[in-house]
Protein backbone atom coordinates (compact mmCIF):
# COMPACT_ATOMS: atom_id res chain seq x y z
CA UNK A 1 0.00 0.00 0.00
CA UNK A 2 2.73 2.15 0.98
CA UNK A 3 4.66 1.70 -2.27
CA UNK A 4 1.53 2.47 -3.90
CA UNK A 5 1.17 5.66 -2.84
CA UNK A 6 4.62 6.82 -3.47
CA UNK A 7 4.17 5.87 -6.87
CA UNK A 8 0.68 7.77 -7.30
CA UNK A 9 2.16 10.82 -5.43
CA UNK A 10 5.32 10.58 -8.08
CA UNK A 11 3.18 10.43 -10.82
CA UNK A 12 0.93 13.34 -9.30
CA UNK A 13 4.34 15.49 -9.31
CA UNK A 14 5.57 14.83 -12.40
CA UNK A 15 1.97 15.71 -14.21
CA UNK A 16 2.04 19.27 -11.75
CA UNK A 17 5.52 20.07 -12.96
CA UNK A 18 4.49 19.10 -16.73
CA UNK A 19 1.70 21.23 -16.29
CA UNK A 20 3.17 23.95 -14.43
CA UNK A 21 6.19 24.45 -17.04
CA UNK A 22 4.90 23.84 -20.16
CA UNK A 23 1.19 24.92 -19.46
CA UNK A 24 -0.52 22.46 -20.99
CA UNK A 25 -3.40 20.97 -20.07
CA UNK A 26 -4.42 17.61 -18.10
CA UNK A 27 -4.93 15.29 -21.25
CA UNK A 28 -1.36 16.27 -22.29
CA UNK A 29 0.15 16.05 -19.06
CA UNK A 30 -0.93 12.77 -18.79
CA UNK A 31 0.58 11.47 -22.17
CA UNK A 32 3.85 13.06 -20.99
CA UNK A 33 4.00 11.00 -17.69
CA UNK A 34 3.26 7.93 -20.13
CA UNK A 35 0.44 7.13 -16.89
CA UNK A 36 -2.49 5.06 -18.60
CA UNK A 37 -4.73 5.30 -15.55
CA UNK A 38 -4.48 9.09 -15.84
CA UNK A 39 -5.29 9.06 -19.51
CA UNK A 40 -8.20 6.94 -19.42
CA UNK A 41 -9.55 9.01 -16.07
CA UNK A 42 -8.96 12.11 -17.91
CA UNK A 43 -10.56 11.33 -21.66
CA UNK A 44 -13.46 10.22 -19.04
CA UNK A 45 -13.75 13.36 -17.56
CA UNK A 46 -13.57 15.51 -20.84
CA UNK A 47 -10.51 15.62 -22.33
CA UNK A 48 -10.53 16.53 -25.80
CA UNK A 49 -8.77 13.76 -27.67
CA UNK A 50 -8.75 15.60 -30.97
CA UNK A 51 -7.82 19.26 -29.37
CA UNK A 52 -4.62 20.85 -31.39
CA UNK A 53 -1.94 22.89 -30.04
CA UNK A 54 1.89 23.45 -30.68
CA UNK A 55 3.97 20.59 -30.35
CA UNK A 56 6.77 18.79 -31.63
CA UNK A 57 7.81 15.06 -32.74
CA UNK A 58 11.47 14.08 -31.98
CA UNK A 59 13.34 10.62 -32.31
CA UNK A 60 16.89 9.71 -33.27
CA UNK A 61 17.68 8.54 -36.28
CA UNK A 62 14.45 10.24 -37.84
CA UNK A 63 14.62 13.94 -37.04
CA UNK A 64 13.34 16.89 -34.94
CA UNK A 65 9.49 18.11 -36.05
CA UNK A 66 8.41 21.19 -34.64
CA UNK A 67 4.30 22.22 -35.34
CA UNK A 68 2.08 25.41 -34.57
CA UNK A 69 -0.21 22.39 -34.56
CA UNK A 70 -0.55 18.95 -33.95
CA UNK A 71 -2.31 16.00 -31.90
CA UNK A 72 -2.53 14.13 -28.71
CA UNK A 73 -1.58 11.46 -31.10
CA UNK A 74 1.47 13.04 -32.24
CA UNK A 75 2.90 13.84 -28.89
CA UNK A 76 2.11 10.24 -27.69
CA UNK A 77 4.01 9.20 -30.43
CA UNK A 78 6.73 11.37 -29.77
CA UNK A 79 7.07 9.75 -26.00
CA UNK A 80 7.10 6.04 -28.36
CA UNK A 81 4.06 5.87 -26.10
CA UNK A 82 2.49 2.78 -28.00
CA UNK A 83 -0.25 2.39 -24.81
CA UNK A 84 -1.04 5.76 -24.89
CA UNK A 85 -2.03 5.58 -29.32
CA UNK A 86 -4.05 2.71 -28.40
CA UNK A 87 -6.06 4.47 -25.65
CA UNK A 88 -6.17 7.71 -27.55
CA UNK A 89 -7.22 5.93 -30.75
CA UNK A 90 -9.90 3.41 -28.71
CA UNK A 91 -11.29 7.26 -27.43
CA UNK A 92 -11.76 8.72 -31.22
CA UNK A 93 -8.57 10.17 -32.23
CA UNK A 94 -8.72 10.87 -35.68
CA UNK A 95 -5.63 9.70 -37.16
CA UNK A 96 -5.79 11.34 -40.59
CA UNK A 97 -5.20 15.24 -39.21
CA UNK A 98 -2.44 16.55 -40.84
CA UNK A 99 -0.08 19.11 -39.93
CA UNK A 100 2.88 21.86 -40.81
CA UNK A 101 5.80 22.46 -39.53
CA UNK A 102 9.34 23.16 -39.89
CA UNK A 103 12.00 20.04 -39.33
CA UNK A 104 15.59 19.28 -38.56
CA UNK A 105 17.69 16.57 -38.90
CA UNK A 106 15.04 15.23 -41.41
CA UNK A 107 16.15 14.13 -45.43
CA UNK A 108 14.33 13.09 -47.99
CA UNK A 109 15.53 12.20 -51.49
CA UNK A 110 19.00 12.71 -50.33
CA UNK A 111 18.18 16.40 -48.96
CA UNK A 112 18.01 18.18 -46.15
CA UNK A 113 13.88 19.22 -45.19
CA UNK A 114 13.42 22.46 -44.04
CA UNK A 115 9.33 21.96 -43.68
CA UNK A 116 7.06 20.16 -44.59
CA UNK A 117 3.07 20.87 -45.33
CA UNK A 118 0.43 17.68 -45.00
CA UNK A 119 2.38 15.16 -42.85
CA UNK A 120 0.02 12.88 -41.05
CA UNK A 121 0.21 10.18 -37.77
CA UNK A 122 0.59 7.69 -40.17
CA UNK A 123 3.51 9.48 -42.19
CA UNK A 124 5.21 9.62 -39.19
CA UNK A 125 4.93 6.58 -37.64
CA UNK A 126 6.32 5.29 -40.95
CA UNK A 127 9.01 7.44 -41.05
CA UNK A 128 10.30 6.11 -37.61
CA UNK A 129 9.52 2.37 -38.76
CA UNK A 130 7.26 1.82 -35.84
CA UNK A 131 5.61 -1.43 -36.45
CA UNK A 132 2.82 -1.92 -33.75
CA UNK A 133 1.70 2.08 -34.60
CA UNK A 134 1.14 1.87 -37.73
CA UNK A 135 -0.41 -1.29 -37.27
CA UNK A 136 -3.37 0.66 -35.04
CA UNK A 137 -3.36 3.80 -36.94
CA UNK A 138 -4.41 1.75 -39.96
CA UNK A 139 -7.02 -0.23 -38.40
CA UNK A 140 -8.61 3.21 -37.16
CA UNK A 141 -8.67 4.47 -40.43
CA UNK A 142 -5.20 5.78 -41.63
CA UNK A 143 -5.03 6.77 -45.28
CA UNK A 144 -1.87 4.89 -46.88
CA UNK A 145 -1.58 6.68 -49.87
CA UNK A 146 -1.20 9.83 -48.48
CA UNK A 147 1.52 12.67 -49.49
CA UNK A 148 3.02 15.62 -47.89
CA UNK A 149 4.85 18.48 -49.53
CA UNK A 150 8.24 18.81 -48.71
CA UNK A 151 10.61 21.91 -48.58
CA UNK A 152 14.22 21.64 -49.14
CA UNK A 153 17.05 24.17 -47.50
CA UNK A 154 18.19 24.65 -50.98
CA UNK A 155 18.01 23.06 -54.45
CA UNK A 156 18.07 19.49 -54.21
CA UNK A 157 19.93 17.82 -57.35
CA UNK A 158 17.81 14.98 -56.69
CA UNK A 159 14.41 15.95 -57.76
CA UNK A 160 15.08 17.74 -60.84
CA UNK A 161 17.06 20.75 -58.77
CA UNK A 162 13.96 21.81 -57.41
CA UNK A 163 13.58 23.30 -53.54
CA UNK A 164 10.11 21.27 -53.22
CA UNK A 165 8.35 17.79 -54.37
CA UNK A 166 5.93 15.49 -53.03
CA UNK A 167 6.66 12.58 -50.41
CA UNK A 168 4.39 9.90 -51.14
CA UNK A 169 3.74 7.18 -48.03
CA UNK A 170 3.68 3.97 -50.05
CA UNK A 171 6.51 5.17 -52.38
CA UNK A 172 8.78 6.91 -49.65
CA UNK A 173 8.28 5.05 -46.52
CA UNK A 174 11.15 2.77 -45.21
CA UNK A 175 11.11 -0.88 -46.96
CA UNK A 176 10.60 -2.79 -43.11
CA UNK A 177 6.94 -0.67 -43.05
CA UNK A 178 5.99 -0.86 -47.13
CA UNK A 179 4.31 -4.27 -47.01
CA UNK A 180 2.10 -3.29 -43.82
CA UNK A 181 1.15 -0.14 -45.75
CA UNK A 182 -0.16 -2.45 -48.85
CA UNK A 183 -1.69 -4.64 -47.03
CA UNK A 184 -4.02 -1.85 -45.36
CA UNK A 185 -6.78 -3.07 -43.30
CA UNK A 186 -7.25 -6.20 -45.35
CA UNK A 187 -4.04 -7.74 -43.36
CA UNK A 188 -4.92 -10.65 -40.90
CA UNK A 189 -3.35 -8.27 -37.99
CA UNK A 190 -6.36 -6.04 -38.63
CA UNK A 191 -9.45 -8.09 -38.81
CA UNK A 192 -10.70 -7.96 -34.94
CA UNK A 193 -10.33 -4.46 -35.18
CA UNK A 194 -8.30 -2.20 -32.23
CA UNK A 195 -7.07 -4.14 -29.99
CA UNK A 196 -7.87 -4.73 -26.17
CA UNK A 197 -5.81 -2.70 -23.90
CA UNK A 198 -2.67 -4.09 -23.17
CA UNK A 199 -2.48 -5.92 -26.01
CA UNK A 200 -0.43 -5.71 -29.56
CA UNK A 201 -1.91 -6.62 -32.94
CA UNK A 202 -0.74 -9.94 -34.21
Amino acid sequence: MKKALVGFYLVFLVSFQVVAQKDVDPLQAAIAAKNLTLLKEVIANGGKVNQTFEGYYQKQGVGNFAFSKCTPLVYAMHFDWYEGVLELLRAGAKPNVSFKGTTSGFYAAGCYVSDVDGITPLMIAAIAANVDIIKVLIIAGAETRGSMNVNFSQKCKYTSNTKNTMWHLRQEAPDSVKELLKEGKSAPWAANGLPAEGQRPL
